[in-house]
């Protein structure tokens, strides 16, 4: 199993990142090939509408977006997260689904394996786990139509300054057995 991850959060080694490479550890205890990238690490650029794409079968930028393809090509699932922002994901985040645009077919196919699981990750500050729900139904809607198989959310409240995630031990061992699931081959 490849499961590939994607932190969406622009704080380096925050709680966001901390949470998606918890569940990555734990695939990868159970014999999973991980791979974790960072909005943090680089630029990603936001999708420019060029529509090459359509043409062409590849993005029109340059960027690190190239590897997050091609590690998405050879996945068997993806692990997205993101701390929640004025409700919502964050814009580097966003970015990159809008960068996913370039991963699917004229018809609206996915080019990457149909049906692929995505487990959602989200931290946020808000104690109450279910007040953005509707932003959480409005992202699975959105990557179903990309083709993936969603997950329930795994969310994360209470956290707000960076390294507080660490005081959520039963959290974090939620995080690790799910990874153990996922890179066994099963859903989380």
């Amino acid at each position: 199993m490849v499961i590939v991850g994607i932190s969406g959060s622009p704080r380096r080694k925050g709680n966001t990142e901390r949470l998606v490479s918890e569940v990555l550890e734990g695939a990868a205890e159970a014999g999973g090939e991980t791979m974790l990238f960072s909005v943090a690490d680089g630029d990603i650029e936001g999708c420019t509408g060029c529509m090459r794409c359509r043409k062409v079968p590849r993005c029109s930028i340059d960027d690190r977006m190239t590897l997050i393809y091609d590690a998405l090509m050879r996945a068997d699932a993806l692990v997205f997260s993101s701390p929640i922002y004025m409700g919502q994901m964050t814009s580097q985040a966003k970015a990159v689904v809008d960068r996913f645009y370039a991963l699917l077919n004229n018809d609206g196919t996915p080019r990457f394996r149909q049906g692929m699981p995505l487990f959602p990750l989200f931290t946020q500050a808000q104690k109450r786990l279910d007040i953005y729900s509707p932003y959480f139904h409005l992202c699975e809607d959105l990557f179903t139509h990309m083709g993936f198989e969603v997950m329930a959310p795994l969310v994360a409240g209470c956290i707000n300054l960076k390294g507080e995630i660490e005081s959520h031990t039963d959290l974090l061992a939620s995080a690790r057995k799910m990874g153990r699931k996922m890179g066994a081959g099963g859903r989380p």
